[in-house]
């Protein structure tokens, strides 16, 4: 009997949260600052994927804004959120992979191209989700139990205290 392999859209993460190429940085802020995940896709009016922003991408350009807490500074931060757009900072073009792909290749693309993330795209190039490192550490290595069955040591050794 022959073996069937997995399709990705079994393991996806289905429906991301996305924006449009003219959406402002302070739109994507507030997205990263709600949400526990590291990539934004980037889509066009017509759901297209366009681009994808990662939380490093983000992070790098909020580097250039100053740290100064001061409220005047705060202003001008909110000032430059709100005049970069999401297609100024975002990945353009990325590699997609369709719903129906196997696993093993989406794989090989993660490891070849040391991606962390690839847009899914059904046969019309709907964006329907995002394939992660993370779901593919979940799939390799399911959880038995909840994160609290785990010890905290990680099964190194715990070191003894004089």
């Amino acid at each position: 009997m022959e073996k069937v392999e997995k399709k990705i859209v079994e393991i996806m993460s289905p429906r991301p949260i996305c924006v449009e190429e003219k959406n402002s940085l302070a739109q994507v802020h507030q997205i990263f600052s709600e949400n526990d995940f590291h990539h934004i896709p980037v889509i066009d009016e017509n759901q297209k994927i366009i681009g994808i922003i990662s939380r490093e991408d983000y992070a790098v350009t909020l580097d250039t804004m100053t740290i100064f807490g001061t409220h005047r500074v705060e202003e001008l931060n909110n000032r430059f959120r709100k005049s970069i757009t999401a297609g100024d900072i975002m990945s353009k073009n990325p590699v997609t992979l369709k719903e129906d792909t196997e696993l093993t290749v989406a794989v090989g693309m993660f490891l070849e191209n040391r991606f962390r993330c690839i847009p899914v795209i059904n046969d019309k190039d709907d964006l329907v989700g995002i394939l992660t490192t993370y779901d593919l550490i979940k799939e390799a290595f399911p959880l038995k139990g909840t994160l609290r069955d785990i010890p905290l040591s990680y099964g190194l050794p715990t070191p003894q205290r004089e």
